[in-house]
């Protein structure tokens, strides 16, 4: 219902022009590093309200599970598969460019 609530101008939807990014990571419970804490800072920039820590743990599945309800109705399991990862970011990059665009008007 999301792509057909944004076609009617509610609310976001990915770009026509998404690509899965090449090399993006498979990230799941567990996992450490700079590429979690990037997913983490993503995430929150798109409003789900999540610490960086860098750490995949049950907070940062929760809300990979979260985005995947509402993005990706096929796959919701918290484990940030390249697609969800690649998406995250593309949904958060748009974010960024609207608050940008929001301040210069305002």
């Amino acid at each position: 219902p999301w792509r057909r609530l944004h076609a009617a101008g509610f609310g976001r939807w990915w770009a026509a022009d998404f690509k899965v990014s090449p090399g993006a990571p498979m990230l799941r419970a567990g996992e450490r590093g700079g590429a979690v804490l990037e997913l983490q800072v993503a995430l929150d920039k798109i409003g789900y309200a999540i610490e960086g820590s860098g750490i995949y743990d049950s907070h940062t599945e929760a809300a990979v599970r979260a985005f995947q309800r509402h993005w990706r109705q096929d796959q919701v399991d918290g484990v940030s598969d390249a697609e969800t990862t690649s998406l995250i970011h593309h949904i958060a990059e748009q974010m960024t460019v609207r608050r940008l665009s929001s301040e210069r008007a305002g």
